[in-house]
């Protein structure tokens, strides 16, 4: 078995009164240009992008000088992966975001054969679930974890064993960029 990486990083601040599925603000664009050079000197095998304009636009902007194409996966979208009745979230919704946040865990953190590096350009509550899940604490507890715009989280898969290697960096951004 080989040592896979997982790099996720969360999309670049977005506008948040402009409709169901908003994009970057120029301070989003500005986050992902300083998470490309804060990437540039890893190595990727694959790019893999939520389909949101957010992420797909935070997945442009890093990935644009290195002349990469990536892959655009439904199953990294965003969602709220146990109730929360403040916001609305009914134990039906979010039965079905866990179980696609489960999917995209058995997907992207599963032994590889050989030496792997993937990026994920997502979102922070995704993000926060898988990280939980890494640990191995309760699901719940991603509620309690913070997710900043253009945070990067790596994560290890060597046969069965994770390691949470980073979670939310954001050293790469100046202090003004960190929202």
């Amino acid at each position: 078995m080989g040592l896979r990486t997982v790099v996720l990083l969360r999309h670049g601040e977005y506008r948040l009164d402009d409709g169901p599925d908003p994009g970057l603000t120029l301070l989003g664009q500005r986050q992902a240009r300083y998470s490309e050079v804060a990437l540039r000197r890893e190595r990727f095998d694959r790019v893999v992008s939520s389909p949101l304009v957010r992420a797909r636009e935070t997945c442009a902007e890093v990935v644009g000088p290195w002349k990469v194409k990536p892959v655009v996966v439904g199953i990294l979208a965003e969602g709220v992966p146990t109730k929360v009745t403040s916001l609305g979230v009914t134990a039906k919704s979010a039965a079905a975001d866990r179980e696609r946040f489960d999917e995209v865990f058995a997907t992207f953190f599963a032994p590889a054969r050989g030496d792997t590096s993937e990026l994920l350009v997502c979102h922070g509550n995704l993000i926060r679930y898988l990280v939980a899940k890494a640990l191995g604490v309760p699901a719940r507890t991603w509620t309690k974890l913070v997710s900043n715009h253009c945070g990067i989280t790596k994560i290890f898969v060597r046969d069965t064993r994770l390691r949470v290697v980073s979670y939310n960096e954001t050293s790469h951004l100046p202090p003004d960029a960190v929202t």
